[in-house]
């Protein structure tokens, strides 16, 4: 493909491919994340009615991250291949599938394997998606580009949870039915996407497995910018995921929230961060990814800290907008960091890399977390944790700086 210089003000792309490609990935950024935005929410609403205890809550959301990090380099090495559009439409083939189980479970067991699921599906969409997102322009060109894409992730998040909020009054089947919607239109945008290139060459299946990992390693090891990175996603990932997520639509339960109202809680936080990612390009250019990202989790830890003294749905709106406004520059700010920081075939690791930290901390501090509640509350619990992330974000902030100096932005 064809690339050429970009300005801060207009990007300018010298191929038929690239407005195509950008339609197609568009439409998958949209279609995955919806499905993404009925598990975020629907998950644990349907595992509260079903009455688990927060605990057991916990351990169920934590079963992604176990398949993210045992299946991930294979799946991140599809991205260096001519096998990338085929690994998308699995991934949206493994979506549906998940979703036809969340429509039918009525137990812990029928929780598992949908959630193991959607974990090897995650690992594999996010990886290639931005790894063919990135060779569509070069660097320069990539706020644009990942603004745009996260913009669409931030609809997608927005969508599901309203529409399967709403269905959710017909029967747990019917909200998670959107699901299988996504998974046939999603699958066919990714056979519409232009062919891979295959960058390595293989002489069988173990070499390729083998050499996965070694290559996932050596990029996890060798670049300080990721490891720093895989830092910010932890702390993200647990106020927008962990506390902000599943254990924040536990607590709109117990005080009286009904299931479709807070799912309009999730899904408005979701649209309004994806309004303002859309400055992202122009806000990147002066402040710097590493910033917003330190400035996210502070403003993110902030408001979970005063979330326990929310006791009416308006308070709770207040809380849901912060957190909006904290998460809006996050998925666009990590997918500059990842790029900006490997080679092309190595780019799929590097996204890996970050996505790890997202599902490692959810796989070790979701069951954490729930027993903290179910044994202190969430008045005791909420602003220790919150203190605790301020403090981790700002030994961050110097860390960075020093192991990576002016290159962290």
């Amino acid at each position: 493909m064809k690339r050429v210089d970009s300005s801060p003000t207009q990007v300018k792309i010298e191929s038929s491919l690239y407005g195509r490609d950008l339609f197609w990935l568009s439409w998958m950024c949209v279609l995955y994340p919806m499905f993404q935005g009925l598990c975020v929410t629907l998950v644990p609403l349907r595992m509260a009615a079903l009455q688990f205890d927060e605990t057991t809550v916990g351990l169920i959301q934590a079963l992604p991250g176990v398949t993210v990090i045992l299946l991930g380099p294979p799946f991140a090495q599809m991205s260096n291949t001519r096998w990338r559009g085929w690994t998308l439409s699995f991934v949206f083939f493994l979506s549906g599938l998940a979703s036809l189980l969340f429509g039918f479970a009525e137990s812990v067991l029928g929780f598992v394997i949908p959630q193991l699921l959607t974990g090897i599906a995650t690992c594999a969409f996010y990886g290639n998606m931005l790894a063919a997102s990135f060779q569509l322009i070069d660097v320069r060109g990539q706020s644009f580009v990942q603004g745009k894409i996260t913009a669409f992730q931030g609809l997608g998040i927005f969508a599901g949870p309203i529409v399967g909020g709403y269905l959710l009054r017909y029967g747990s089947f019917w909200a998670f039915a959107p699901g299988l919607m996504c998974a046939l239109i999603g699958a066919y945008s990714a056979f519409r996407l232009s062919p891979g290139v295959d960058r390595q060459t293989h002489s069988n299946f173990s070499t390729y497995i083998l050499q996965s990992y070694g290559q996932w390693f050596e990029v996890l090891i060798g670049r300080p910018i990721i490891q720093i990175g895989m830092l910010l996603v932890a702390m993200t990932s647990f106020f927008l995921y962990v506390t902000g997520g599943t254990f924040y639509l536990l607590y709109a339960n117990s005080i009286g929230v009904s299931a479709i109202m807070a799912t309009f809680l999730m899904s408005g936080r979701e649209l309004l961060a994806s309004v303002v990612r859309l400055s992202f390009r122009f806000v990147n250019l002066y402040v710097g990814s590493f910033k917003m990202l330190i400035g996210a989790v502070v403003l993110g830890s902030i408001t979970l800290a005063f979330m326990p003294m929310a006791e009416t749905y308006w308070e709770l709106i207040f809380i849901s907008f912060a957190l909006g406004l904290a998460g809006a520059y996050v998925p666009p700010a990590l997918n500059i960091l990842a790029g900006a920081s490997a080679r092309p075939e190595e780019q799929a690791y590097a996204i890996l890399c970050l996505g790890i930290g997202h599902f490692f901390v959810q796989t070790l501090t979701a069951p954490l977390v729930g027993s903290a509640i179910f044994n202190f509350g969430y008045t005791t619990s909420y602003p220790i944790i919150g203190l605790f992330w301020i403090v981790s974000a700002t030994i961050t902030l110097f860390l960075g700086r020093w192991v990576v100096g002016h290159d962290i932005d």
